[in-house]
């Protein structure tokens, strides 16, 4: 069958070698096909592929080193609907794709069900220790939820009107938007 819709895709260096991943979830969930998160090296041949356990299709996706330990890189998955203290998450071994536990963010404010972009944040220069960020569609809420210590945090701000979400940039501590509608040329830095 075919797969409409695209996919998100995101990449992730293999601790210890040179080998590049890239991860790939499908934006909607119409059809059985595109429900499994599938991985493939740096050629383009698949190299492993898996269907999160009871996470809802279409996922949301990030690759990076969540654990804290300097020889693991994750994925984390998660529903792209999502509900706040409901929709599970998970992280997985990018080397394998082996289940590596639930991520349960403590303090989850009450939020209504919607959908989410996530990306990451790192203050730190070698990449350690990165953090999530959850930019909520319908409220223009943000969090950072680190998936060590569980820690859920609202944002200083919220996205204004035309901002879809928010992603690390190369300056420590300052993110940047993505916009939609007649903000052609415009950049927004937080």
């Amino acid at each position: 069958g075919k797969v409409k819709g695209g996919v998100d895709v995101k990449a992730g260096k293999i601790p210890g070698s040179e080998d590049v991943l890239i991860v790939t979830a499908p934006y909607t969930a119409d059809v059985n096909a595109a429900l499994s998160i599938k991985v493939f090296d740096s050629m383009g041949s698949l190299y492993y592929g898996f269907v999160p356990d009871g996470i809802e299709a279409p996922y949301a996706i990030e690759v990076g080193n969540f654990t804290g330990r300097a020889d693991e890189m994750c994925i984390f998955v998660t529903s792209r609907e999502f509900t706040a203290g409901k929709t599970k998450c998970a992280l997985y071994n990018l080397a394998d794709g082996s289940y590596i536990g639930r991520v349960t963010p403590k303090d989850v404010d009450k939020l209504p069900t919607q959908n989410i972009t996530v990306s990451t944040f790192s203050d730190d220069a070698d990449l350690v220790k990165q953090q999530l960020i959850f930019s909520f569609d319908s409220t223009g809420d943000v969090y950072y939820l680190n998936c060590i210590d569980k820690s859920w945090t609202k944002a200083e701000f919220t996205l204004s009107e035309n901002v879809t979400a928010v992603y690390d940039s190369a300056f420590p501590g300052q993110l940047i938007a993505s916009t939609t509608g007649d903000t052609f040329s415009e950049m927004i830095v937080y």
